[in-house]
C-alpha cells in the first residue's frame, strides 16, 4: 500500500509539474482526464484505471494489481511528459539556430 501511494504521489507531483494541477483533490480527476484522454480515449477504460489511483486502490483488484497499475500509469505519464518537454526543448533549440551559421 505505501508503495502504491508512492507512485500516486509520484504522479500527482509530476501533474503538478507539468499539467499546472492546484495540488487540491477535487481537481486531480480532471487534470488526469486531460492527460491520458489523448491515450486512453474512452472514458469507461480512463474510469477503470482512475480507480487505482484512489486513496483505497481499486477493491476489486488485489493490493499487488493495484500498486502494479498505479506504477505503469505513473511511469507512462512521465514518459509521456518527458517527451512532450523534450521535444520543447529541440524546437527551443532549433529555433534558436536560424540563421546561425
Amino acid at each position: 500500500m505505501l508503495a502504491r501511494r508512492a507512485f500516486v504521489a509520484s504522479l500527482a507531483a509530476a501533474f503538478a509539474r507539468y499539467e499546472g494541477w492546484d495540488g487540491k483533490e477535487e481537481g486531480f480527476r480532471a487534470c488526469y482526464d486531460n492527460a491520458f484522454a489523448p491515450i486512453i480515449p474512452e472514458q469507461e477504460h480512463r474510469d477503470l484505471m482512475f480507480r487505482t489511483l484512489t486513496r483505497e486502490g481499486d477493491p476489486s483488484e488485489s493490493p499487488l494489481a493495484n500498486l502494479r497499475c498505479a506504477k505503469q500509469m505513473a511511469d507512462l505519464y512521465l514518459i509521456l511528459a518527458g517527451r512532450r518537454t523534450w521535444s520543447t526543448i529541440l524546437q527551443s533549440a532549433e529555433g534558436s539556430n536560424v540563421g546561425a551559421t
